[in-house]
């Protein structure tokens, strides 16, 4: 995780398995999983180009009252 400019952050989750299915998309249990953090922190998903499955989430950051 890394903090970017005006108060966003980045996170990049990766593996190194057998990757995503490039031309369909991916219904396994990781793929739900960080579908639903996205969701929870109103951020983007990119899916990278890579050897294994990987994606990046940008989300800005959450104040806490």
């Amino acid at each position: 995780m890394k903090r970017l400019h005006d108060k966003k952050h980045e996170i990049i989750i990766t593996d190194n398995r057998s990757g995503y299915v490039k031309n369909g998309e991916s219904k396994g249990i990781g793929t739900k999983l960080a579908s639903i953090f996205v969701r929870q922190l109103n951020g983007t998903l990119e899916l990278l180009e890579q050897q294994g499955a990987a994606y990046k989430i940008v989300f800005e950051e959450i104040e806490h009252t």
